[in-house]
Parts: structure tokens; sequence; C-alpha cells
């Protein structure tokens, strides 16, 4: 994240740096977010900081099961603030729509790909794209049957092989 802030010229501090009060927060997950750094964020946003996180995924899957998401860690810091962040990533159409533009693509000519009904598929859903749901993560078919109908996926897949008997 830091390289990222970086490469658009901005000037990211480590949380909790002496002297430093940041005029806003940036919060992404990571395995290395230890309980000082969700501290330091809800003493800047307590502080009046601008509180911007990449996307509010509660959960990620890994061999063991399924792991603390950013959405779990930014849920610690709105508990503790009763702030509400602004969230620049899934579900929300910002990034979607960045990398249509980028790519030169209308929506219609996109299909989203993700494990998450609720970002994933949410935020395709935002910029009028397809999406397709792998059942490789958070979300399974039980999931997809028990949402509304609005909200489903345009397809579902065991994994990404399924793309091979789409075309």
């Amino acid at each position: 994240m830091a390289s990222a802030l970086r490469a658009q010229g901005l000037d990211p501090v480590s949380p909790g740096s002496p002297d430093v009060v940041p005029s806003v927060v940036v919060q992404g997950a990571g395995a290395e977010v230890t309980w000082s750094d969700l501290a330091a964020a809800a003493y800047a946003v307590q502080a009046g900081a601008r509180w911007v996180v990449t996307n509010l995924d509660m959960t990620i899957p890994m061999p063991q099961g399924l792991a603390p998401g950013n959405g779990t860690l930014v849920g610690a810091v709105a508990a503790t603030t009763t702030a509400q962040p602004i969230v620049v990533g899934k579900p929300q159409p910002y990034l979607f729509d960045l990398g249509i533009s980028r790519l030169g693509l209308s929506p219609s000519d996109v299909l989203v790909i993700g494990d998450r009904l609720d970002t994933d598929v949410l935020g395709a859903h935002a910029v009028g794209a397809e999406s397709m749901l792998v059942l490789t993560g958070a979300h399974g078919p039980e999931d997809v049957a028990r949402a509304d109908p609005a909200d489903r996926p345009t397809y579902v897949g065991d994994d990404l092989s399924h793309l091979l008997t789409m075309c």
C-alpha cells in the first residue's frame, strides 16, 4: 500500500509515528496488521482524519479455512470510532469503472470473477458487468440460492476452469 501511495506523490507514514497526525487513514488488509495499527487508525479517525478503505471483504479464504478479511479489520475501527469509511474498492464501482476505462471496454464486454457475492458480484452489478462466482472461497451454492435474485451472479463455476466451458 505504501509504495502505491508513494507512486501517486503521497507521503505515507507508519501507524503511530511520533508527532505525526495524519489527515487521511488508508486501510487495507494484510497479515502484518496489528492491534497497534488498528488503534493508531482509530486515534487518527477520532482526531478528524479522513478514512479510506480498500474493500469490505469480511473473510479471506486460506488453506486452513476462512480468515478475517479487511472488512473485519474495518469493523474494529468502525466500532471504536462510530465513523464510516469511504470505500474505494469493491463493492463500490470506482475501481471497476477505472479498470474498464483503462482497458477501453464497455461494461457489457467485461466478466467480473470472484468468490464473494457481497463484494465481487455486487461490484459487477454496480457497473453493469456480468459476473461469475467461483466456488473456491467465501461463498457457495447455498449462498447463491439464498441471495436475492437481483444479487446473484450471471454464472457460477467450481473454479476458473469453468471459463473453458463457456467459450
